[in-house]
């Protein structure tokens, strides 16, 4: 191995752990996830499909767990995201005419763990307004979603959201 090789190895292993190394900002990264949950969140709320799918990996491995279903694809994840505002939920709109629901999902503290520079989850609670005979229930939830750093923007790779389902059960007797 000629000198100069053995210094271009030597420079780049450097660097390499020079990178490694570099701390993560905890505060930085919380706030910056926080940022992309909301973001998100008001995605749903303005039914802009495009601006929520923006927001999620095109990763072949991406997930979305909801109400039992596991979803796996950015397509597959697409098409059913739309297909709920279509139908007007979750983002809280009713689509009968003269008939206005509060608006959307609202979402509690956001926690945030984080896992390394490139890595971090989020865990929050949130309600959603139901259409029911006598008005609304708000029914209360929560939601887990695993972000991945992708170049400066944080991106979903993962969604899980449950519902407590006997809210929804006493607003509809």
């Amino acid at each position: 191995m000629s000198k100069v090789t053995l210094v271009l190895v030597l420079v780049l292993a450097l660097a390499a752990v020079t990178f490694a190394a570099t701390p993560v900002n905890p505060t930085t990264t919380r706030a910056e996830i926080v940022a992309a949950v909301t973001a998100y969140i008001d995605a749903q709320n303005r039914g802009d499909v495009y601006d929520m799918m923006s927001m999620v990996s095109r990763r072949d491995d991406v997930v979305s767990i909801s109400d039992g279903q596991i979803e796996r694809g950015w397509q597959t994840i697409r098409n059913s995201n739309a297909q709920l505002i279509r139908n007007g939920a979750p983002s809280g709109r009713d689509m009968t005419p003269g008939r206005e629901m509060p608006p959307g999902i609202k979402i509690g503290e956001v926690d945030v763990m984080v896992l390394g520079p490139t890595a971090a989850v989020a865990v929050a609670p949130f309600t959603f307004s139901v259409a029911v005979a006598q008005g609304f229930v708000l029914v209360p939830g929560a939601s887990t979603l695993v972000f991945e750093k992708s170049g400066t923007k944080w991106l979903v790779v993962h969604e899980h959201t449950s519902i407590t389902t006997q809210e929804v059960a006493r607003g509809i007797e």
